[in-house]
């Protein structure tokens, strides 16, 4: 069991920086729970407990909902409630070291100080004296931002802050906002903002001291290159990491909660209560555009190989999401070289490209298909398809490398390898960032995943496996200008399409050929033709299943009544022939057509097909007798043979 040692904080409790205003967290993690926090190579994390990954070991540190971690000389300090502790930063006891009146909010040790926030006021813990002392003069105070010239605070409602420096108000409307390089970024309705600290603590005026975010620079369009060179690269994505049952770690190593509230119905870490921001249209727009190719139903009519033969995209089977590829030598790139209806229609006709051609650049695709870079490129409605090397062209750079930093529509990427979208955030009543969603194109189709509260898959694995990896967060400067149009292939939130959506079907082999049943999700009425002509509702209705004994092109409809046309199925139902059977000499002797008495004669065909024959000339039927062994041959006799098999003729 962890073992507790209670101490009393004292004057001598804490050391001092020469930079009164160094904090142990950035102010992006802390405002956000501080439950993620990285020092060169170590990175400890909040899941349950407090972890340490150093390497690809996560080690254990101690157990209880912390939150609003801090790095000082060389301990990890955090709260749980009205309580602040330390433990060691690379394992030991865990110490209490002060316990506040009520709950304490956001935290920072700052030069050998705590500062604090509880019940909407800001206190301060100092060397100087042994009990906090508020400070500020404020209240309703819901965020604290410590900065080299003073304390920025926030009051408000969360995502709608009124920010304050030096007691004077400096900006309103503010949906969140971080340190960077000497600046405040800013969110203000909707559009990207930054202002110099040094001025807010001065005389700033909002309107003209807040200025278009430009903090690493702007970077001007250029040519793509050579897209041969680009994408040499397979975008797996695999992020398995930490991808542990926390609990049973901390189980194991004989760890008991730090602390827990006497009052169990007091939430010791976040609310289930969730606080959403707006999202501006483009933002919407971004996230609708990625769900096309997320959200498109296909079903193949054939089999068709999966990227790099990873398996196989089986016959008559529905997926969701587009395939991975990078047909650059065919142009197939969704939403780029073809369309999202061209794909659709492709799809329902087992003559097109998509079942004749394959993509062979790089490793083999379906020809029809997208890789990440295509992904993000059509989310962000950029008109030509980027690159993961040339993304930072047509994108703003965020500094600060923190899922904190992260706004829907936003992209992490890696120029080398991989580029995935933020779709979406799920935040707790204390507007912090709880849940994080991503969207990508990886092999072998579309996935989504989400990772914190609730999921497989944790925020730090998140932070981990993406910023701590190389990862840069990337924001597209005219998000605000990304457009959304319906499209009838992928009908989205209750859109409805154009035309009746074409039937599927379901091809069963029996013997001398096939039967094909056809089918949609509204239980209308199809009508199809066996002759390669249009169908129409004067046409041949559907009823039961079709018998096929020859390789036959069907065309079906589906007629709902409630479009102007319908999208067609042009299956072409293939029955080859089966191989005539062949007659060889197992054992005996054989001169011309005379052999020896007592010989074997062995009959082969079609792997899955009868043979039925006869020995007395007669022509062989299903009645026959069924070819098991060589038959033996004792007189003269005509052996005649027919092959027949489920799905041949």
């Amino acid at each position: 069991m962890l073992a507790l040692l209670c101490l009393t904080l004292t004057a001598a409790g804490f050391a001092v920086y020469e930079n009164r205003q160094e904090a142990g967290n950035s102010d992006l993690n802390i405002q956000n729970g501080g439950l993620l926090l990285s020092v060169g190579e170590d990175f400890y994390f909040v899941d349950k407990g407090i972890f340490l990954q150093r390497n690809d070991e996560v080690i254990p540190l101690c157990a209880g909902e912390a939150r609003n971690l801090n790095l000082y000389e060389n301990y990890i300090y955090f709260s749980i409630s009205n309580k602040v502790f330390k433990i060691p930063a690379a394992g030991g006891q865990a110490q209490e070291v002060f316990e506040a009146p009520a709950d304490i909010g956001q935290m920072y040790v700052i030069g050998g100080s705590l500062r604090y926030i509880s019940e909407g006021r800001v206190y301060e813990l100092s060397e100087n004296s042994p009990v906090a002392e508020e400070i500020g003069g404020m209240s309703g105070v819901l965020g604290l931002i410590p900065t080299t010239y003073g304390d920025l605070l926030l009051t408000g409602e969360h995502f709608d802050y009124t920010v304050w420096a030096k007691g004077k108000q400096v900006l309103t409307g503010v949906s969140s906002c971080y340190t960077d390089s000497g600046y405040l970024a800013v969110l203000k309705d909707g559009k990207n903002y930054m202002a110099e600290l040094s001025e807010l603590f001065s005389d700033f005026n909002e309107s003209s001291g807040l200025m278009p975010f430009e903090i690493h620079g702007q970077i001007s369009l250029m040519e793509l290159l050579d897209i041969d060179i680009e994408n040499s690269i397979s975008e797996d994505n695999d992020n398995n990491e930490l991808m542990l049952d926390f609990a049973a770690i901390l189980k194991n190593a004989g760890m008991e909660p730090v602390y827990e509230a006497e009052d169990k119905t007091i939430q010791l870490f976040t609310s289930n209560t969730q606080t959403i921001p707006s999202l501006s249209q483009g933002q919407k727009n971004i996230v609708k555009r990625a769900r096309q190719l997320h959200e498109i139903e296909w079903t193949p009519l054939e089999d068709r190989y999966q990227w790099n033969y990873r398996g196989v995209f089986k016959a008559e089977t529905t997926y969701k999401g587009l395939p991975y590829g990078q047909p650059v030598n065919s142009n197939g790139y969704v939403g780029y070289g073809v369309s999202l209806e061209t794909f659709a229609s492709s799809v329902a006709d087992n003559t097109s490209k998509f079942y004749t051609s394959y993509s062979e650049y790089n490793k083999i695709a379906p020809v029809y298909s997208t890789d990440c870079s295509g992904y993000l490129s059509y989310t962000w409605g950029l008109a030509v398809r980027a690159t993961t090397y040339s993304i930072p062209n047509y994108a703003e750079k965020v500094g600060d490398k923190s899922i904190y930093s992260l706004q829907v529509g936003d992209c992490l990427n890696d120029v080398s390898s991989h580029v995935v979208l933020v779709s979406d955030l799920t935040y707790d009543s204390q507007g912090q960032i709880v849940g994080v969603e991503i969207m990508e194109q990886t092999p072998v189709i579309t996935k989504l995943t989400r990772y914190g509260q609730g999921e497989s898959r944790s925020l730090a694995s998140l932070q981990s496996y993406y910023l701590n990896r190389g990862y840069s967060i990337y924001r597209n400067p005219k998000r605000d200008e990304v457009t959304y149009t319906p499209n009838p292939a992928v009908p989205l939130d209750g859109e409805k399409g154009t035309r009746d959506p074409a039937p599927k079907s379901k091809t069963s082999a029996i013997a001398g050929g096939k039967t094909v049943e056809l089918y949609n999700d509204s239980q209308s009425p199809i009508y199809y033709t066996r002759d390669g002509s249009d169908p129409s509702v004067s046409g041949t209705k559907y009823t039961g299943a079709i018998t096929v004994n020859n390789t036959t092109k069907l065309r079906a409809i589906t007629v709902s009544g409630n479009y102007s046309g319908s999208n067609i199925l042009e299956y072409t139902v293939k029955v080859p022939q089966a191989n005539t059977p062949k007659a060889e000499l197992e054992s005996g002797q054989m001169y011309g057509n005379l052999v020896s008495s007592g010989s074997k004669i062995k009959l082969t065909t079609s792997s899955g097909a009868k043979i039925y024959y006869t020995t007395d000339g007669s022509e062989p039927t299903v009645s026959s007798s069924v070819y098991s062994s060589p038959i033996t041959i004792t007189k003269d006799m005509t052996i005649k043979a027919m092959a027949l098999g489920d799905g041949y003729k």
